[in-house]
């Protein structure tokens, strides 16, 4: 008979797996037949508006108490870890709730900034829990082999495609593709960190990445290519790449449209553009930089979670005759942590990001980087609710903490060793 002590420290292992599969999809599967881009949005929207709901609420405070227990009777927080949590609950929760002085719905973002704490707090130690088992592989391993299942048991139904291309039981190619890129990259990852120490971990990498190639998810293959590419080289090249891409994307949508407004010259990325330029972000981008002008919010934003998904429609894309009233995100994530906090506080998630992200010694974790400093480019990486791409960007900074600690220990016992 299972006891309660083994089931929980069964949890305690898996619970990183858990965790990567609720942000998949894995638990509440999308098995009716595919919407438009458009239709998506405003399905996403329809989503944000009606609230959290009861099974994520439910699941994450669930997680959110168990790891506080599991915390008090086991202390798996060195200084370097404490550091990263601190600094993404300060990123993350508490430039959010600063932002509901301002925010036209503070109630909202002070429910998104306290989810935000509980969902970082929750990965990260679910993901050290996991380090200190050593389940991380094993932990994926099974993770995949479930994901792929359920992919296969959607395409049998005849729910599985979207215009051609894999959907799975996600709601768009391109997420199941976003998906199935961060689920890869975290096993290459794993191996290329540790070595590989189940058999047949590169057939699953092979079988994901066949199903990544057939959601034409051009963006996330593109990615895994350059994270296989960069891997390979150098990690001087690839923190070139790394620091090249992320400097000019800042300065591209947040710095120079922030300055060249306050200085009376105001230029922005969607003056560039044809209005259908990157499939329709080019009006998005136009639109989203006006409001910012009109009505004056550069310096501060509208507040964390509080211009899409409020419940209601923002002024500029109120247009019953453009699919701009189905848009439920800037498909940015540089313009939207600008929209909701300004250049101000912009700024400040930037530093946040790069101290959590400074010290990495390893040429694939800095190349795992690329990922969602480029991603970020054409949707939302950071601050991004539950989705899988800021899950990975949090399992990165956690890898950072953990190397550093790997790191200092080495040289402790080298020094003793010497001694």
């Amino acid at each position: 008979m299972i006891s309660i002590s083994n089931l929980v420290y069964w949890f305690e292992k898996y619970s990183f797996v858990i965790i990567v599969l609720f942000c998949f999809g894995f638990f509440s599967p999308s098995l009716s037949p595919k919407l438009a881009m458009m239709a998506n949005d405003a399905l996403a929207t329809a989503e944000k508006i009606s609230g959290s709901n009861a099974k994520k609420q439910i699941f994450w405070l669930a997680m959110f108490g168990f790891f506080i227990w599991r915390l008090f009777q086991n202390n798996i927080f060195t200084p370097n870890k404490w550091r990263t949590l601190c600094l993404l609950i300060i990123m993350s929760g508490g430039l959010a709730l600063v932002s509901a002085l301002w925010s036209d719905y503070t109630s909202l973002t002070i429910k998104r900034a306290i989810f935000q704490v509980i969902f970082c707090f929750s990965a990260v130690s679910a993901f050290y829990f996991a380090k200190r088992h050593g389940t991380i592989e094993i932990s994926l391993f099974w993770g995949g082999a479930l994901i792929i299942g359920l992919i296969a048991y959607s395409v049998v139904i005849g729910a599985g495609y979207s215009a051609g291309s894999l959907a799975g039981f996600t709601r768009g190619k391109n997420l199941l593709g976003q998906n199935l890129l961060v689920f890869i990259a975290l096993l290459v990852l794993q191996i290329k960190l540790y070595g590989q120490r189940l058999q047949y971990t590169h057939i699953l990498i092979a079988v994901l990445s066949v199903l990544l190639l057939l959601t034409i998810s051009k963006t996330s293959i593109l990615l895994l290519i350059i994270f296989i590419l960069v891997g390979y080289s150098s990690l001087f090249l690839s923190k070139v790449i790394c620091n090249f891409a992320f400097i000019v994307l800042l300065m591209c949508f947040i710095f120079i449209p922030s300055f060249s407004y306050f200085l009376g010259d105001y230029i922005h990325a969607g003056q560039y553009l044809e209005p259908d330029a990157i499939t329709g972000r080019g009006i998005i981008w136009d639109t989203l930089y006006y409001d910012l002008e009109y009505f004056s919010k550069f310096l501060f934003g509208y507040g964390y979670g509080a211009y899409f998904s409020n419940g209601s429609i923002p002024y500029f894309f109120d247009d019953d005759w453009s699919f701009l009233k189905h848009i439920a995100s800037a498909h940015s994530g540089y313009i939207d942590v600008l929209i909701q906090y300004g250049v101000i506080f912009s700024t400040a998630v930037i530093v946040c990001i790069y101290k959590l992200s400074s010290g990495v010694k390893n040429v694939w974790l800095s190349s795992a980087f690329i990922i969602p400093v480029i991603y970020n480019f054409s949707e939302s990486t950071f601050l991004r609710d539950q989705s899988m791409m800021w899950l990975f960007a949090i399992i990165l900074f956690s890898y950072v903490a953990i190397l550093k600690d790997e790191y200092l220990s080495k040289k402790y016992t080298e020094h003793n060793n010497e001694s």
